[in-house]
């Protein structure tokens, strides 16, 4: 809940008098999804103001306001009246009592994420249940007292509930009997995660096959005692099983109890950090499932030739993660590629043995590709005299700590992609700045730009307007007044600067960013030691969008100066 958008009105404009039915088609249309949701629409007028409200049907909480919900509740329900969706910060004052309000209230609640809190809020929950029983979703990861008999609480407050999250409660309170007992009472439940609880087993998971037969989707995660053995029975009993997501397992060869003849929906395998060999591959591969996504992040054991069995038989793949598959050359993706004409996205974060040739196969031969991750690899390393063909589908790049990418291979890069809108140059050494603002030219749609720690960008010296660049990292970099004054300039719509460790930045330059940054909603200055700290009360009332100010810890403003600047919607904080 942010600083009231009234506060924002001049004055209203004169709006067309249409029926209200028409206004909400018209609107919904308009609705640009990268923002807090219709905060555009609603700075037009007091008209659009109160429509926006009622359309708005998800709500994020944020820290610095979580403290006047108790308060300004009633207005609060009165003003969103269609909210489905409510995320609440870490760590709520009297959660049970705003829970309890909403289930007082008219809100009819689908959603709810209480993660990160440090009490289960035990009658705020059965309170909810009792009055708004029809819950679909329930997140709460990293509740550090979560326990059995909450989960108890949850099955007989929600048995409707679709989605739960009960990862990583680090009490280490929750166990089989607790897992067992919830899922008996969610007939319903189609996406439970149980990551990070330590002491459940194959008994949890083997009940939930039994109880839950609608349960498509499961991730477990750093989940000590469950083994190989319970992941083949489980795969073998949950015949609508879609996902399934592990790490930390041993498939040394064959697993006796490991049969994908009833997985016939399974679309998604996330198999990180394990030892898989090719044996196994070579039964997925063979089970000629549905399978879309396919993660094998980090994991070893496997060949090429495992890999590329599995992928000649699911050709249907549009997401592939082989981050840390060393064995991968520039050969192995020339030999791959021909299978994997429907992949969309790609990581292969440090596979070390990969250049610019690899790279550009994979945007050449893959007509649909729209993410690629090669990050910690060899790009650069050799020159690459492969003609580039240009793809349109690229949309995100991410090339962070290539130590030999230089500019002439940029170069080449940037005239494929001119529809790219993520680009992370982060720790790439050999750049320089000039390069990298020249290569923004052919990018008008970029909204996303992360130069860290580059000591060789230190300009930003562009001949066109960049609308849609929404953030700019450049923490470490050698940015002055003058560049961060051009790319205040040059972006109108920036919502995220971050210029840590800046140190040639000065006040003068962040006034010329807030000035000209009319819709700044975050600014990181930790280690600016040239900006002045009294400068942080001029920039909340000067640009009434920033909702986050990074200060160094040195600098952070005494307690009553911090809630005062909470009250009018920014948090000033160290970041920690």
């Amino acid at each position: 809940m942010n600083s009231d958008p009234d506060d924002h009105h001049d004055g209203d404009q004169p709006c067309p008098d249409l029926p209200e039915e028409c206004w909400e088609m018209i609107l919904t249309s308009l609705n640009d999804h990268h923002h807090r949701q219709f905060e555009s629409l609603s700075l037009i007028s007091h008209r659009f103001l109160s429509q926006t409200n009622h359309l708005r049907q998800n709500f994020t909480i944020t820290p610095q306001a979580h403290l006047q919900l108790l308060s300004t509740f009633p207005k609060f329900s009165i003003r969103f009246p269609n909210i489905k969706t409510l995320i609440f910060p870490p760590s709520c004052h009297d959660l049970d009592s705003v829970l309890t309000q909403i289930a007082n209230s008219n809100l009819s609640i689908t959603h709810l994420d209480i993660s990160k809190q440090t009490n289960f809020p035990v009658m705020g929950i059965q309170q909810l249940g009792r009055k708004k029983g029809n819950l679909k979703s329930l997140r709460c990861s990293n509740v550090n007292s979560l326990q059995d008999c909450d989960l108890v609480s949850i099955g007989y407050a929600f048995p409707g509930l679709e989605e739960v999250d009960i990862s990583y409660s680090d009490s280490g309170r929750v166990t089989d009997s607790g897992v067992m007992e919830l899922g008996s009472k969610l007939a319903n439940s189609r996406q439970i995660n149980l990551s990070g609880n330590h002491f459940i087993s194959d008994k949890s998971i083997l009940a939930l096959a039994s109880s839950c037969l609608h349960l498509s989707e499961i991730s477990i995660f750093d989940c000590d005692f469950i083994t190989e053995d319970g992941i083949g029975l489980f795969i073998r009993q949950c015949r609508n099983l879609k996902s399934i997501r592990i790490n930390d397992i041993l498939f040394p060869g064959i697993v006796q109890s490991l049969s994908f003849a009833n997985a016939r929906k399974l679309s998604e395998i996330h198999l990180s950090e394990s030892y898989i060999s090719n044996e196994l591959l070579g039964l997925i591969g063979d089970a000629c499932l549905p399978l879309k996504k396919l993660s094998l992040s980090n994991s070893c054991g496997f060949t090429f030739e495992g890999i590329s069995v599995l992928l000649s038989k699911n050709q249907s793949i549009d997401s592939l993660d082989l981050e840390g598959a060393n064995f991968l050359s520039d050969e192995s993706i020339v030999d791959l590629c021909k299978y994997l004409l429907s992949l969309r996205s790609v990581n292969l974060n440090s596979c070390s043995k990969l250049t610019t040739y690899g790279f550009c196969t994979l945007t050449n031969e893959c007509p649909l590709l729209q993410e690629s991750q090669m990050e910690k690899t060899n790009l650069g390393v050799e020159f690459c005299d492969t003609e580039f063909v240009q793809n349109r589908h690229v949309k995100h790049l991410y090339l962070a700590n290539n130590n030999n990418l230089n500019d002439e291979t940029l170069k080449k890069i940037m005239t494929s992609y001119p529809n790219l809108e993520t680009l992370d140059l982060s720790c790439c050494v050999r750049l320089t700045g000039e390069v990298i603002t020249e290569s923004l030219r052919n990018l008008p749609k970029i909204r996303v730009l992360k130069v860290n720690w580059i000591r060789n960008f230190d300009s930003f010296k562009i001949d066109i307007d960049l609308p849609n660049l929404e953030m700019v990292q450049a923490k470490g970099t050698r940015l002055d007044d003058e560049a961060v004054a051009e790319i205040s300039r040059k972006c109108s719509r920036l919502l995220n600067l971050d210029l840590q460790a800046c140190s040639r930045v000065t006040t003068d330059g962040v006034k010329e960013a807030v000035v000209n940054c009319k819709l700044l909603r975050e600014i990181n200055l930790k280690g600016c030691d040239s900006v002045m700290t009294n400068i942080v009360a001029w920039m909340v009332f000067s640009r009434p969008s920033l909702r986050k100010i990074i200060l160094s810890c040195s600098s952070i403003p005494k307690t009553e100066q911090k809630n005062f600047f909470l009250r009018h919607g920014c948090l000033v904080c160290d970041g920690s």
